[in-house]
Parts: C-alpha cells; structure tokens; sequence
C-alpha cells in the first residue's frame, strides 16, 4: 500500500526527489529546490503531509494534489509566531516562564501574509517559509504592531 501512495505522489509531482525521510516516524521527505524547506510524507490510516509543523492529513492522494500544487506554486506558505525572549528582553517587554518558543502556525494563502501580529499576545515575530522562498522572511512583530 506504501509503494502505491508513494508511486501515485511521483507521478503527481515526477520533478520531485522522494528520499527516505530521516525521522523514523516519517516515511518520506521531498527537499524544496532551495533546500530551505521540505514535506515530509508519511501514511497509516491517512496520508499524513507535514510542511514546517504544519501536519495536513488526506485520506487519498488526490486529494492531497490541490494542497500540495499550492504549496509548490507558493500560493500557500507556512507562517510561525515565534516569542524570542531576548527581543522582548531588550524591549523591556515582561515574558512569563515557561512559554514555549512556538506560540503558533498556520499555512495560509500567501495573499494573506500579515503586516501585523494581532494572534499571539507573546509572540514578538513572525517566521514565514514558502516552497520556492520567494516569501521567506522573519519580522519582528510585536502584538498589536505593525510588522518592522
């Protein structure tokens, strides 16, 4: 069944290099051309898509091809809130301990990139990763501000 899933994402995708992932819970992992960001692929009940931390689950691969094609064309991207604690430090900004780094993550439509953090009250920047890299950036963005 894994080789059909797998058969079925190569002739879908046939300018992609499927390698063994590296994570034992992974099967699969495809780097983007820059080698910046990768999918990892993997499949037991569903066909699991990971893309940052971003954990995409289908039940076949056709209906993973629109997803995925938007991730390559880059009309999807993958944003991260990132509480950096030496930022807030030197802005004089009160972070409780225990605060994870990762406050949180989406993929969204890269039409809808933020200029403003207005999510995550601790998040002091904003981490985007698309496929190509063509958005690919880190801003400080504080809650409530204007990304700088």
């Amino acid at each position: 069944m894994k080789k059909q899933i797998l058969d079925e994402l190569k002739r879908s995708f046939p300018d992609w290099k499927f390698q063994h992932s590296k994570d034992k819970d992974w099967l699969y992992e495809v780097l983007s051309p820059n080698d910046k960001s990768k999918l990892v692929f993997s499949y037991y009940d569903r066909l699991n898509i990971k893309f940052g931390k971003e954990n995409l689950e289908f039940f076949h691969v056709p209906d993973s091809i629109d997803t995925l094609e938007k991730i390559k064309s880059e009309k999807l991207v993958y944003i991260e809130y990132i509480l950096d604690r030496e930022l807030a430090m030197q802005h004089s900004f009160e972070v409780p301990d225990g605060l994870p780094e990762l406050q949180g993550c989406a993929l969204i439509d890269s039409s809808e990139i933020p200029q403003s953090n207005d999510e995550y009250y601790f998040a002091n920047k904003i981490r985007i990763t698309s496929w190509l890299g063509t958005y690919n950036s880190e801003k400080i963005a504080k809650y409530g501000s204007q990304t700088a």
